[in-house]
């Protein structure tokens, strides 16, 4: 299945998206826990346009979970949040596409008084969306594609206009 979307949202031009339908699809939505007022209002109208998706029966499923703006990672360090990374990571770039600059992963810190050099930075987006299918990651919002930036609100243009959000398939 192959269809043009432009999103009513965004305005931007329409582009080909292959896949299935929203309704079987798992949505992870991943917000940070201390935006700008301009971030806390975009999290915000996002939130409830999924919100008002799953009430519609059109999402597979829709979890909602807050992330710092940094996380830091030490060498015995494993947490939840710095393993959903390199699995975001990993997706991405099986599909050629690029987190940066939207997260970023910075190792080796020079401190003033001690080095850090097997440490890890973690910088997450203000927000981002996660499309699964049977538990593969098929849509990443926001990453770049050949050049291109896939924004968070065109996956929810494409989720709620009924076409398949993967970007990364």
């Amino acid at each position: 299945m192959a269809e043009k979307i432009a999103g009513p949202e965004t305005g931007h031009g329409s582009r080909e998206q292959t896949g299935r339908r929203p309704a079987a699809c798992d949505v992870s939505l991943y917000l940070r826990a201390s935006p700008t007022a301009v971030g806390k209002r975009r999290q915000e109208r996002v939130e409830e346009r999924l919100a008002g998706l799953v009430e519609e029966g059109a999402l597979g499923s829709l979890s909602v979970e807050r992330w710092p703006d940094r996380l830091r990672v030490g060498p015995d360090e494993d947490p939840t949040l710095a393993a959903r990374y390199e699995e975001l990571a990993a997706a991405a770039d099986e599909a050629g596409a690029r987190l940066a600059p939207f997260f970023e992963d910075r190792g080796g810190i020079e401190g003033f008084i001690q080095n850090y050099a097997d440490t890890r930075v973690l910088t997450f987006p203000v927000i981002a969306v996660v499309v699964e299918h049977e538990d593969d990651v098929v849509g990443l919002y926001p990453c770049r594609r050949e050049g291109a930036h896939d924004r968070v609100e065109e996956a929810v243009d494409s989720l709620a206009a009924g076409t398949s959000p993967d970007n990364l398939r």
